[in-house]
This record gives structure tokens, C-alpha cells and sequence, in this order.
């Protein structure tokens, strides 16, 4: 609850998805605050954007709500999301991210041949 009238809940959209998902999956504030062994007032300031102290518990809130940091920071369900992408793009992906860190190397290495012959830059 709000402590004066010109207090609401957070635009912080981290904060957003915490909330929507405590929501989403029956859990409550105490509940959260009861993992993460901090009180129901330290969930309640980050709520209201009193602090951002929340940022050092992002991985236990991850574990806690079932969910993965990109979905928290960025919006993105996970580190798999396509979306946007056409599927040549996405078979792509999908075949670089099942390969061991020596063919990812040498992916990249092609690439970043590729990118001097052709006047574009890999990073």
C-alpha cells in the first residue's frame, strides 16, 4: 500500500515483471520475501521504487518465479526467443547454440573473415 497519495507501484519494468509474475504463478510477496530471507518491507520498497536492491537477488528470483533473467531485464521469455527472426535465421542459431565452444570458435573465425572481404564488422 501506498504511503501517501503520490506514491504507486513501480514503472520500473523489472519490478513490473516480478510483480506480474508473482501473479501469474499464485506466489505473494511473502512467499517471495520468505526465499530470499529478506522482509516483506524490503519487497515492498522495491515495489514503490524505494530501492533497487532487488538486482543483487535476481538469480534466486529467476529460481523462485521459474523464469530466466532475459524475460526479467529485457521482456524476452528466454534465451531461446525467435521471435522476429525469419528460419533460415532461426535454424542458424539453433544449429550454433548446439555446438561445442571449438565449432563455435571457428564459426565465428569464418565470420569474422567473411566480414573483412565484405566491409562489415564482427565483434
Amino acid at each position: 500500500m501506498p504511503r501517501n497519495r503520490n506514491e504507486t507501484e513501480s514503472e520500473n519494468p523489472i519490478m513490473s515483471r516480478i510483480t506480474k509474475l508473482l501473479v501469474e504463478r499464485g506466489r505473494t510477496d511473502l512467499e517471495l520475501a520468505g526465499f530470499l530471507g529478506v522482509g516483506t518491507g524490503t519487497i515492498s520498497h522495491w515495489k514503490y521504487n524505494r530501492r533497487s536492491t532487488y538486482l543483487l537477488y535476481i538469480n534466486q528470483i529467476c529460481e523462485f518465479l521459474e523464469t530466466d533473467p532475459n524475460y526479467l531485464f529485457w521482456g524476452s521469455k528466454n534465451q531461446n526467443d525467435m521471435t522476429g527472426l525469419d528460419p533460415i535465421e532461426e535454424e542458424m542459431i539453433k544449429t550454433y547454440r548446439s555446438m561445442d565452444k571449438e565449432r563455435r570458435d571457428c564459426v565465428r573465425n569464418v565470420l569474422k573473415l567473411l566480414s573483412k572481404s565484405h566491409n562489415f564488422e564482427i565483434k
